[in-house]
């Protein structure tokens, strides 16, 4: 409402300007999917020319109901790194993160 009483009162500018001062930087990055581990690691490897992440389930243990898997994500000729996780999934994410952690830091 506040936005339609600026813009028949003031124009274009008027709302324009109301918009970017109040909630611009809510509505920044709006049209951007949030990427988890796995993805950001498959961009930087191909960024870097070097091979898609491959991803290797090297333990399983504890019950069926309650599983830890350890993985072991490899990709080209740097070193692998492992995590371990409560479904395959969520230990592929975590190796992911570890060796985006050791190879960009918290610059990715």
């Amino acid at each position: 409402a506040v936005m339609g009483a600026l813009y028949l009162d003031g124009g274009v500018g008027a709302a324009r300007a109301f918009f970017e001062r109040y909630w611009a930087d809510q509505f920044k990055g709006l049209g951007k999917r949030p990427t988890d581990a796995k993805s950001q690691l498959q961009e930087w490897a191909a960024s870097r020319r070097f091979p898609a992440p491959i991803y290797t389930v090297i333990d399983r243990r504890g019950p069926d109901h309650k599983p830890r898997f350890t993985v072991q994500v490899s990709v080209g000729e740097l070193t692998p790194a492992k995590a371990e996780g409560g479904s395959k999934q969520d230990a592929q994410r975590c190796a992911a993160e570890a060796l985006l952690a050791r190879e960009v830091g918290d610059g990715r």
